[in-house]
């Protein structure tokens, strides 16, 4: 009976442990999502680079269309050509604004070049993000490690019940040995 109770208490601690480890499983879920959070992090990172690009496409765009305003005042120049000289001068002040506007081109160009730099920033921030998960997958595999720790320890804990079985056993042969009257 004793013995019995061993096994009991044994199994009881097993399901300790059990729960135990299912704890540590359920924390390690609550980890992975906090993973996955963090994936999602750099999701809306990923997706604002993007953003970024666009926009980073609209000024190139812009840039073109200040292109097509150069082309227009080439064009312009080149019908001034077959004009006076006062023309050509004039020409002279289209290519000046043509200079400026091409200075414009270029200021759009460095828009865009920080808006690279900004487009990096949010990967190096996604490369932190994701340098946070993987911390969250270390803590997660010391935490499946830990679990495995503890089926050990039930393993063990299931032994010692087993072991305590055989105990039982030999008590009942025991017993049957000693009410087995003489003679039969």
């Amino acid at each position: 009976m004793l013995l019995d109770n061993e096994v009991r208490n044994s199994d009881y601690k097993t399901l300790l442990l059990d729960d135990e480890a299912r704890n540590s499983d359920y924390k390690t879920l609550l980890l992975d999502d906090k993973a996955r959070s963090s994936n999602y992090k750099t999701l809306l990172l990923d997706n604002e680079a993007r953003s970024s690009d666009y926009k980073t496409l609209l000024l190139d765009n812009d840039a073109g269309s200040n292109d097509y305003k150069i082309l227009l005042l080439d064009n312009e120049a080149r019908s001034s050509d077959y004009k006076t000289l006062l023309l050509d001068n004039e020409a002279r002040s289209s290519d000046y604004t043509t200079l400026l506007l091409d200075n414009e081109a270029r200021s759009s160009d460095y828009k865009t070049l920080l808006l690279d730099n900004e487009a990096r920033s949010s990967d190096y921030k996604t490369l932190l993000l994701d340098n946070d998960a993987r911390s969250s997958d270390y803590t997660t595999l010391l935490m499946d490690n830990e679990a495995r720790s503890n089926d050990y320890k039930t393993l063990l804990l299931d032994n010692d019940a087993r072991s305590s079985d055989y105990k039982t056993m030999l008590l009942d042969n025991d017993a049957r040995l000693h009410n087995t009257a003489p003679g039969q």
